[in-house]
């Protein structure tokens, strides 16, 4: 899917508008169209990214109107929904500390469990950390099943997104990563500046 494409920008900006962003810069980073549960039907898998900064004499500021963000667009009872499966969006200047915007990359959509349901592998990056994401779209809410990654935070504590169901597991770096529910090993070892 094009990032250019016309209906592209206006998702992103009327999402945005919707979290409070009257007039955001739109950045499009991935703009890719599947149909994750095999029903005829395309969803939409989404990432955005506009990050103003400036210095001060004590920290780096995040302007107001930056953000980043991923969503999955679907239709659910007959109405285009936005599933947000990790977002930070700043309605005010913020200083930043030990921390930072996640920059999320999809780098899979595929059905890792086969049960006929594309899952989506997600790359995040943020302060001192980097980690891999599987996330399951399941009534119309992103569901984590899957981390794996290294690093100062804690995917499912220190962020904004959906922290998914308990049965989540997270692996250190160093192990084989074994799928929760195959027992197939679907990523590998690798290092913590690598994605995988």
């Amino acid at each position: 899917m094009d990032p250019n494409d016309r209906a592209v920008p206006g998702v992103a900006r009327d999402f945005l508008r919707s979290k409070g962003i009257a007039n955001p810069v739109i950045e499009i980073k991935q703009a890719l169209r599947v149909d994750l549960e095999g029903d005829g039907q395309d969803e939409t898998v989404m990432i955005a990214r506009h990050i103003d900064t400036r210095e001060t004499a004590a920290a780096q500021v995040i302007r107001k109107g930056s953000y980043s963000f991923l969503i999955v667009q679907k239709m659910i009872a007959g109405k285009m929904a936005n599933i947000v499966i990790g977002s930070d969006i700043y309605t005010r200047d913020t200083v930043m500390g030990q921390s930072s915007p996640k920059d999320f990359e999809v780098t899979a959509i595929l059905d890792l469990d086969r049960d006929g349901t594309m899952e989506v592998v997600v790359y995040t990056r943020e302060y001192e950390s980097a980690y891999t994401r599987e996330f399951q779209i399941v009534n119309g809410k992103a569901v984590g099943v899957l981390t794996a990654g290294c690093g100062a935070q804690d995917p499912k504590t220190h962020s904004n997104e959906p922290k998914g169901d308990t049965n989540e597991s997270i692996y250190p770096v160093s192990l084989a990563l074994q799928h929760v529910r195959t027992g197939t090993t679907d990523f590998r070892d690798q290092q913590c500046s690598r994605r995988f």
